[in-house]
Order: structure tokens, then sequence, then C-alpha cells
């Protein structure tokens, strides 16, 4: 049987909190927008899919002993944007200043995960948090806005690397940590 699974660094909530502060100043009209809720919130390492349930285990024992190998990297939010799809706005994200350890982390967690045929990403890592997924009826002006605002560096550390489990339903998806790893701190 499958599963639908994704490898995520959890983010400290007064990170978020900073993050959620900055995005509902700037953008004020609330009734109209469904946020990605803050529980919800990570930086996703490494998109699974479809994942045979008897891999689970084998691939987080893989991914435990490279964790052991890497340090805690030190991220800081650098500034909101929106991707795009066929020139449509489709979501909108925080992004993280691309650090050495976290792209290595990034390879590393690839590497094993190629081992049980998941192909590598072919595009490159571009460290981000989804806050919005846009479905239309938001003001993308005021998105668009919230896109070039300016701020000071929310800096964080993090060590909670999570494997999850997706699951899609009418509402939402749904998230169930199903092994947790600790980078360790220098």
């Amino acid at each position: 049987m499958t599963i639908r699974t994704f490898i995520a660094l959890e983010i400290p909530d007064e990170a978020l909190s900073e993050v959620v502060k900055i995005r509902d100043e700037n953008y004020r009209e609330q009734s109209r927008i469904k946020w990605e809720p803050v529980e919800k919130l990570h930086l996703t390492l490494k998109f699974l899919g479809d994942t045979e349930e008897k891999l689970v285990d084998k691939i987080s024992n893989d991914i435990s002993n490279i964790i052991s190998n890497n340090s805690v990297p030190n991220l800081s939010f650098s500034g909101f944007g929106i991707f795009k799809r066929n020139g449509q706005a489709k979501i909108l994200w925080i992004g993280i200043k691309e650090d050495q350890k976290l792209l290595d982390l990034v390879n590393s967690i690839e590497d094993v995960c190629s081992n049980y045929g998941f192909p590598k990403e072919k595009r490159s890592f571009k460290p981000h948090i989804t806050i919005l997924r846009i479905r239309g009826h938001e003001d993308l002006d005021k998105l668009y806005n919230l896109s070039h605002v300016k701020f000071e560096p929310i800096n964080f550390t993090s060590s909670a690397i999570t494997f999850f489990k997706s699951e899609l339903k009418p509402f939402g998806s749904t998230y169930t940590a199903l092994q947790k790893f600790y980078l360790k701190k220098e």
C-alpha cells in the first residue's frame, strides 16, 4: 500500500509568529483569504509523493544516519514572493536565505531517497515556506504588494526534521508525523 509522504524541517513558533505578524500588517483584508494554518507551515526538504509503506522504516533509518552527521543550520527569512504557473499567481511564499548546511542536508536527503527509486529534484532547491495557495478570490494587488515588503531579518535555527504522511481531504491536506529526527547542535 502507498502513502503520500514528504520530509520537512520544522520552523520555530517564534519565527512563524513574526512572519504572521508581518503578513497580517500588510494584508489586512482577511475575510476572503485562507492562509495556510501555522501548524502546517514547514520547509519541505524532499517531497516523495506516493511511497510504499514498507519503505518508510528503511528510508527513516538511512535519514537518521545522515542527520546525525549534519549540524543545525542558521537560517533567516528573506522576503515574500509569488510562484506562478502558466502566468497565473498560484503560491505566496516566504523565502529562506540559502545556507550551505541546509543545502548539504537537502543533497544528502536527495541521495538517500534516490536509493529507493525517488528521482532527484531537477530544479535547484529554493528554500521557502508556502503561506497561501492562491485560489482566485484573493486581492492579487495586495499579494504582490506583500511580495515587495522589506523587513528586518527573522533569524532562527531548527534541529527538528520530520518525515510526514500527507492525506488529501476535501477541506485540505492533513499531516501526520511518521518519524522525527534531530540535527546535532554545535
